[in-house]
């Protein structure tokens, strides 16, 4: 929205009007500067934040990434490669590998009691350093995450949740429009069962 030579006086008006509404409608917080961060296309450009905006984001990563790591155990390599290939797995060949394992009382105990910390090498913090030291690419940034779960499992949480998070509350806001024009006074006595599948097809059917 910068006025450049070439604009003539309603160009640089509609430009400074336009930013102006984008400034009170669409407010940077933290958050979304922590999201640019962990979107490998917006990583590395230094266009969206100043330097010092920059350092304040990586330690807000940090702090967060600590405060999830402090909360949840960290997660091997092993259990989270584990949990991956069970994912991919027929829920009737998990059932069947369950029943054949032999869990005796000490691995059984060995687990409950074992240290949450031990499987990790590096720490949570860490995870943010060699994230930002690294220098990768990937098409589908979510599914990037999913796969880097076993390298970086507290970081990579953190991740899924704050890119899951919608940018604008359209799609919600449409859902109600949708419930308002379906749930009407001619039709006040739908089942709550019967809207949830009027709502469901409605938004599969676009």
């Amino acid at each position: 929205m910068t006025a450049v030579v070439a604009d003539c006086d309603v160009v640089v008006q509609m430009k400074q009007h336009l930013k102006v509404q984008l400034d009170h409608y669409f407010v940077i917080t933290e958050l979304h500067r922590v999201a640019a961060l962990l979107d490998l296309r917006q990583k590395g450009n230094r266009k969206l934040m100043s330097s010092q905006q920059h350092e304040e984001t990586v330690t807000s990563l940090r702090q967060l990434v600590d405060e999830v790591g402090e909360t949840q155990p960290a997660e091997t390599a092993e259990s989270a490669a584990s949990a991956e290939r069970d994912e991919c797995e027929p829920a009737s060949k998990r059932l069947r590998q369950d029943a054949d394992r032999d869990v005796t009382t000490s691995a059984f105990f060995g687990d409950l009691f074992m240290d949450s910390g031990s499987g990790s090498a590096t720490t949570a913090s860490d995870e943010v350093t060699d994230y930002m030291q690294s220098a990768v690419a990937a098409s589908d940034i979510m599914t990037f995450w999913q796969e880097k779960a076993v390298k970086w499992p507290t970081l990579s949480s953190v991740a899924r949740n704050v890119l899951s998070i919608p940018a604008a509350s359209t799609s919600s806001e449409r859902s109600f429009s949708v419930a308002g024009r379906t749930v009407e006074d001619r039709r006040c006595q739908l089942k709550r069962d019967t809207v949830d599948g009027l709502l469901f097809l409605n938004s599969i059917m676009k």
